[in-house]
C-alpha cells in the first residue's frame, strides 16, 4: 500500500470512528456534544452525593467499575471505600475472595463494561498490574495504563486518555494507591491538540485491524 492510500485509511478510520462515538452519545439538552475521539467516557449523568464531577470532553465521571485479582483484593476493598466516599457509584466486579482466580477473566469484565458505555471509567489492580493490563487494553476501544506514582497518573489522563487505570498492588502502600487514583480522576484530557490526534490514530489503527480480522472470518466462512 502506498503512503497516501495508507493516509487516506487512517483518515477514514477515524471518520467512522467519530460517527460511532457521536451516535453512541448524543448530547443532552442543555449540555456541549461529546467530542469524538474523547476518553470514551458515556456521557452527562445527574450529580450524585457532594462529588463535583470532574468533566472529560463532555462528559463527567459518575460511575466506576473495579476488579482485581486475589492478589489486589484487599487494596481493592480499601479503593471502593474511597470511590464511594466521592460519592460515585462503584460497581465492584471481582474477585470477592483471596481464593486464587485468573486475571484475564476480571480484565475483560471492567474493561468490557467500560467499553460498553456501562461505566464512565474502570480501575484495575493484580499484583504487578502487568497481566491484568494486557488482557484489559484487547478490548477495543480501552487506553489501560500501569500507574506507579501521580506523574504516571497524571501523564496516563492528559496525554493518553487512559479510560482504565492499572494498580500494582504488590509494589504500592495504601496511601499511593489512593493518591494515584485521586490524581487519575482529577487529571482532565489535553484535547485539541497532539495529544487527541495521536489518541485518534489509536483509535483508527484498533478498528482498521477490527476490519481486517472480520474481513477474514468471513472469507473462511465462505
Amino acid at each position: 500500500m502506498s503512503a497516501k492510500r495508507a493516509l487516506q485509511a487512517l483518515r477514514d478510520g477515524v471518520l467512522c470512528a467519530q460517527q460511532r462515538y457521536a451516535e453512541r452519545h448524543p448530547p443532552t439538552q442543555g449540555t456541549p456534544p461529546v467530542k469524538a475521539g474523547g476518553n470514551g467516557d458515556s456521557g452527562p449523568r445527574e450529580a450524585r452525593s457532594k462529588w463535583n464531577p470532574t468533566r472529560q470532553g463532555g462528559g463527567m465521571i459518575h460511575r466506576v467499575a473495579i476488579g482485581a485479582d486475589h492478589g489486589g483484593f484487599e487494596l481493592k476493598a480499601k479503593l471502593v471505600v474511597l470511590l464511594q466516599a466521592k460519592g460515585l457509584e462503584v460497581a465492584d466486579l471481582g474477585t470477592h475472595s483471596l481464593e486464587p482466580c485468573d486475571y484475564p477473566t476480571i480484565g475483560y469484565k471492567v474493561a468490557s463494561a467500560v467499553a460498553q458505555g456501562q461505566f464512565d471509567r474502570g480501575v484495575l489492580l493484580c499484583k504487578s498490574g502487568i497481566g491484568i493490563a494486557i488482557a484489559a487494553n484487547k478490548v477495543p476501544g480501552i487506553r489501560a495504563g500501569i500507574c506507579s506514582d501521580i506523574f504516571d497518573a497524571q501523564r496516563s489522563r492528559a496525554h493518553n486518555d487512559a479510560n482504565v487505570l492499572v494498580l500494582a498492588a504488590e509494589k504500592l502502600s495504601d496511601a499511593r494507591a489512593k493518591r494515584i487514583l485521586d490524581t487519575w480522576l482529577a487529571t482532565p484530557f489535553e484535547s485539541g491538540g497532539r495529544h487527541e490526534r495521536r489518541v485518534k490514530q489509536i483509535a483508527a489503527i484498533e478498528r482498521q485491524l477490527t476490519r481486517k480480522i472480520r474481513s477474514r472470518k468471513q472469507v473462511r466462512a465462505s
